[in-house]
């Protein structure tokens, strides 16, 4: 809805913002462990995604094995990554062979709470998916 008030993104909340590309940046100020991770990375490393640098980032992206972030990506980016299959020659394949927050060593919130729930789900199968990778 238009109106003659004029407000800054960061003090409206989101579900006020205009429906645009940009309606997730700023992301909503806050005090949780991720806003305080994203503000680093931004600090750190620029606002733009880490993968396409065309699109802000907002999303925190860690690695779902290791938990350590890897930096800061754009919706679209954030549900591709993961999927790329190359080892070299795209953007997705640079960015996790050298993600941008390596340097920072930032573990992602409730990690280790979510890997506590998977050894035992290995422990109950008998089988780790994930030994290849350690």
């Amino acid at each position: 809805m238009l109106t003659s008030t004029e407000r800054l993104p960061s003090l409206t909340r989101q579900v006020e913002r205009c429906l645009g590309y940009l309606r997730e940046w700023p992301p909503p100020l806050g005090t949780s462990a991720v806003a305080r991770i994203r503000a680093r990375l931004a600090d750190a490393l620029g606002e733009a995604c880490q993968a396409c640098r065309s699109l802000p980032g907002v999303h925190v992206d860690h690695d779902h094995v290791t938990g350590l972030v890897r930096g800061l990506l754009c919706a679209d980016c954030n549900q591709r990554v993961d999927n790329c299959p190359h080892s070299k020659g795209c953007p997705f394949a640079s960015y996790l062979a050298a993600p941008p927050a390596a340097d920072l060593g930032l573990t992602y919130p409730g990690y280790r709470k979510v890997w506590a729930t998977e050894r035992a789900k290995i422990a109950f199968v008998g089988l780790d998916p994930y030994a290849h990778l350690r």
